[in-house]
This record gives structure tokens, sequence and C-alpha cells, in this order.
């Protein structure tokens, strides 16, 4: 009868010491747990913060720049005409300055298209990405290459995707020195794709030099979709993908 006590008692330790062990490893697991998970959070919000930062930055250059050209060239190019109109003693003279006026106002309407495209809101993406490619055929000899089909996404996304591939050609005029373009805008069954690339001198994506236009690029990419591609080494190029 001692025995059997004994045995029950012995049995009863050992469970209750499993009991025990278990309980604290679920307690060491929640633990841990919790702590991958506030850590997560951690990252996840100074992930945030410095898509923020990134993305105030590259409005900031953007805003910077379209005051430069404003203030250096259209400004000063606007004065000079002024002074030179009240120099006009013949009127063969005022050729020259009309053609120049012409030049500051054909500026002027490409600065305005850069802050408001009006074409995207009133015709939709493939309207606004068109008058984008022609304005640049315009200003470069860079071959540009493209396939825009329609897309039906709400305004704020058509912003979205016209932002990107603007920044994308920014860069490309900027600091690829390509001179081939080529832009595919495809709407398939089940998604849509955007699929950029030049034949630059591309770059390092590891060397975390490349400015913040690509910040910019990445920062909007990630807002429409988490999966896109970018890809670039030196001297092969550049290219970006994206899957909505």
């Amino acid at each position: 009868m001692e025995k059997i006590d004994f045995a029950i008692l012995i049995g009863t330790g050992f469970v209750l010491l499993l009991m025990v062990t278990s309980l604290g490893i679920i307690l060491f697991a929640q633990k841990k747990k919790s702590e991958a998970q506030a850590k997560l959070q951690y990252l996840e919000l100074e992930q945030e913060k410095k898509f923020t930062q990134i993305a105030l930055q590259s409005f900031e250059e953007e805003r910077q720049r379209i005051g430069l050209e404003l203030h250096d060239d259209l400004g000063q190019q606007l004065s000079l005409n002024a002074l030179n109109l009240t120099r006009v003693t013949d009127l063969k003279e005022l050729a020259p300055i009309i053609a120049d006026i012409r030049l500051a106002i054909s500026k002027c309407s490409n600065i305005s298209r850069l802050m408001y495209p009006v074409v995207l809101e009133k015709f939709g993406l493939k309207a606004g990405l068109e008058q984008l490619i022609e304005s640049l055929r315009e200003r470069s000899d860079i071959d540009v290459r493209s396939d825009i089909s329609t897309l039906e996404l709400p305004y704020a996304k058509e912003l979205m995707l016209f932002r990107i591939v603007q920044e994308l050609i920014n860069n490309s005029i900027k600091h690829s020195n390509c001179t081939e373009i080529i832009l595919n805008l495809t709407n398939g069954n089940s998604h849509s794709r955007l699929a950029y690339s030049d034949n630059g001198m591309g770059f390092d994506l590891k060397s975390n030099s490349y400015g913040l236009g690509l910040h910019s690029i990445k920062t909007r990419a990630s807002s429409l979709s988490d999966d896109f591609n970018i890809v670039s080494s030196p001297n092969e190029g550049f290219s970006f993908q994206l899957t909505l």
C-alpha cells in the first residue's frame, strides 16, 4: 500500500513538474513572441519614419528645383525681354524678343505640367504619360519607345504611377547618360504592370549613393504594391517593374 501511495506521489509530482515546465515554456515563448512583435513594430515604425523623411526631402528637392527654374531661368529671361522691349526702335527688332517670350511661355507650361498634370486628371493616365513622353522627346535626343494601355484606376493611384514614371525619367535624364528609354504599361486579366528601363550607365544598388530620386520611387511604389523590383549595376543600365 505504501509503495502504491509512493508511486502515486511520484507520478503526481512528475505531472506537476511537467505542467510547471510546460507552463514555463509557454510563458517564455509568449514573452519571446511579444518581444519579437514589439521589435517588428518598432522597425516598421522606424522604416515608416525613414520613408516619410525621404519623401519629404524628395518633395522639397523638387520644389527647390522648380523654384530655381522659375527664378534663375524663366525669371531672368522675362526680365531681359522686358528690358529689350524698352530699347526697341525698329519693329524688326521685335522678332527675336517675341521668339524668346514664346520660349518662356513654353517653359512656364512645362513647369505647370510638372506641378499639376491637368491632362492626367481630365483624360487619364494613358494621356498623361503620352504627354510626358512627348515632352521628353521634344527636349532631348533620347529614343523613347513606349506601349501604354488604358487602366481603370482611382485618380490617386494614377497620379502615384504618373509621379513614379516622372521620377524615373528625371533620374535617367540627370544621372544615366542613356540614349534609350523603354516604357510599357500593360493591363492583364488579373493584374497591371509598369515596366521601365534605360540603357544608361547604371549604378550599384548596394552603395546607397543613388540619391533621393530612387528613394522617392521606392516610397511611392511601396504605397501601391509590395510587388516591385529594381535592377541595376554599373554599366548595365537600369530597370524597374511594378505589378498591381
